[in-house]
């Protein structure tokens, strides 16, 4: 348990003793100083680029708010704290040209971070040809590329009469001029008349190498192929008999998809329940999952659906979570989402979000805060003098809280509106 002062504690300001004893009888707050059991255990922290994967060297890492355990990652993206003790520490990172990362109480058998980019990389393939033997109410066409482990995937209208199409396919952390070899999987959908989109037929072109533009529709790459004259027979899937939302949110969108993640059936309007039939590619499938969120990104809901079974989709939260808007400095306070009478906290996780104007596109994520369980409040470190300064005393910013609750194979999120801060 960290005493009182070390919650206090903070680089310019301290909150007042009265609100910081209400806030702490709320919930948890967490920053500063971890209390350390005895022991010896070494803490190894890896740290990757979240879009390619690759290590990430010279990485500044810091356990607590203190230079005791601090140091930069090696060409492995790696760094050891030997005698680090057993119990939990707050890791914090700083990586120039990547958003700050904080985890609170992480879990030693959980170190490995994953940072993204500032101003992420990207480039695309775009292909362009004509699909042969496109069934009379197909409407769209869904692409996706295979490589190094990786999916990448593009949608395209289809022309039922001609079967011309053009899809632009972007490659997050792929460099322009990148010759990627992959297998291009082509996945027909037909529309049905209440909105839903359903797989009508797969085609798979050859494994082969495409060297990736800076901008869509660069040096088209021709992609000619012919669906089966016969158009096969749907499976019935599933049975949706309801999709409940948390008080506040509407359902916008529903999709159920096979597990290397294609979109086999997809509905784009109420009521989200009935039967789901459509083409699979593989008739050994045991489970799909089933995807719904609402119209602006705030709510994410997947839920495992054994073939052939009937299930109603349940919400886990019984309220959303929220910030205070015009919060100064540290630490920060939130308000996580509630989770239904059943669920235990340690199902949840955190992620705050400080967001500012970078390079001109505001609401760029700079900071994300993440904890487990039912923190409420954030204290922040001082960052390294190494790290160049995205953010400084007094900066206009905005903050933003997503609860993630995660039980077995079932899983939502949920996100706050982003609110003013100043940091």
């Amino acid at each position: 348990m960290k005493s009182l002062l070390h919650w206090l504690n903070d680089r310019e300001r301290a909150l007042p003793l009265a609100a910081a004893l209400l806030l702490l009888l709320a919930g948890q707050w967490f920053g500063g100083c971890a209390t350390k059991a005895p022991g010896n255990s070494n803490w190894t922290v890896t740290v990757v680029d979240a879009d390619s994967g690759a290590a990430l060297p010279n990485v500044w890492v810091q356990l607590d708010n203190t230079l005791l355990h601090s140091g930069i990652t090696n060409a492995a993206g790696q760094i050891t704290f030997n005698n680090a003790g057993g119990a939990a520490h707050d890791v914090h990172l700083f990586a120039n040209g990547y958003r700050w990362h904080s985890r609170f109480l992480a879990d030693p058998a959980n170190l490995t971070f994953a940072l993204h980019k500032l101003v992420p990389t990207a480039s695309f393939l775009t292909f362009s040809g004509t699909a042969t033997n496109v069934a009379a109410t197909a409407s769209t066409l869904q692409l996706k590329l295979t490589a190094a482990g990786r999916t990448y995937s593009a949608a395209a209208v289809v022309n039922p009469l001609t079967g011309a199409f053009t899809a632009a396919m972007p490659l997050s952390g792929i460099a322009p001029g990148t010759a990627v070899n992959g297998t291009l999987a082509i996945l027909e959908l037909a529309a049905a008349v209440n909105l839903d989109l359903y797989a009508v037929d797969l085609y798979t072109l050859p494994a082969a190498a495409y060297t990736t533009q800076n901008a869509p529709a660069l040096a088209p790459i021709p992609t000619n192929f012919a669906f089966a004259a016969a158009v096969p027979a749907p499976t019935a899937l599933a049975s949706l008999t309801s999709l409940a939302a948390p008080t506040g949110i509407a359902v916008a969108s529903a999709r159920l998809s096979a597990p290397d993640g294609t979109d086999l059936w997809q509905r784009l309007a109420a009521p989200f329940a009935g039967a789901i039939a459509a083409y699979t590619p593989d008739p050994a499938i045991l489970n799909y999952t089933l995807s719904a969120g609402d119209l602006l990104g705030r709510w994410q809901r997947s839920s495992s659906f054994p073939v052939g079974s009937a299930k109603a989709v349940a919400t886990m939260v019984a309220g959303l979570p929220s910030v205070t808007a015009g919060q100064i400095g540290s630490p920060i306070s939130v308000t996580p989402a509630v989770p239904v009478a059943g669920i235990q906290t340690s199902a949840l996780m955190q992620r705050v979000e400080i967001l500012a104007t970078y390079l001109g596109v505001p609401l760029t994520p700079l900071w994300t805060l993440e904890a487990p369980g039912n923190v409420v409040g954030y204290t922040l470190p001082t960052p390294p003098v190494v790290a160049v300064p995205l953010l400084s005393p007094g900066a206009a910013c905005q903050l933003r809280a997503t609860t993630t609750l995660t039980v077995g194979s079932e899983r939502e999120s949920i996100t706050s509106p982003a609110v003013a801060y100043t940091y």
